[in-house]
């Protein structure tokens, strides 16, 4: 059962099993989309910084940088999206800092929201 599966079937209770299939089937149909949206940007990120690192003094650093940049795009694009939710709990897990700094970030992205509000 993948992830985006269990939290459907979490919200969708009440639900018949027909509607909550279908419900998860748009929200992995919705995220495919968005990831490969965010794989194009992401490529194109890469192509921009290797042009200009062709007029910087480092064009290697540059090239080591869109190459990185090129593989995440990669994974974003053709991994599924409950592997990468997966990872990425793993990951923040495994690295406390990385916690706290995504704790912090949202208290202050909630903070910033609801002073524009007013």
């Amino acid at each position: 059962m993948s992830l985006i599966d269990s939290a459907g079937r979490s919200v969708a209770r009440g639900l018949t099993i027909d509607q909550a299939q279908r419900l998860g089937s748009r929200i992995e149909k919705s995220a495919d989309g968005l990831k490969s949206e965010t794989g194009r940007k992401i490529e194109s990120l890469a192509a921009q910084i290797r042009s200009l690192g062709r007029d910087v003094e480092s064009p290697l650093e540059a090239g080591r940088l869109a190459r990185e940049l090129e593989r995440t795009a990669d994974y974003v694009r053709y991994r599924r999206s409950s592997d990468i939710a997966a990872d990425t709990w793993r990951f923040v897990k495994s690295n406390r800092s990385v916690w706290i700094a995504g704790g912090i970030a949202a208290g202050l992205f909630g903070y910033l929201l609801t002073r524009r509000s007013r």
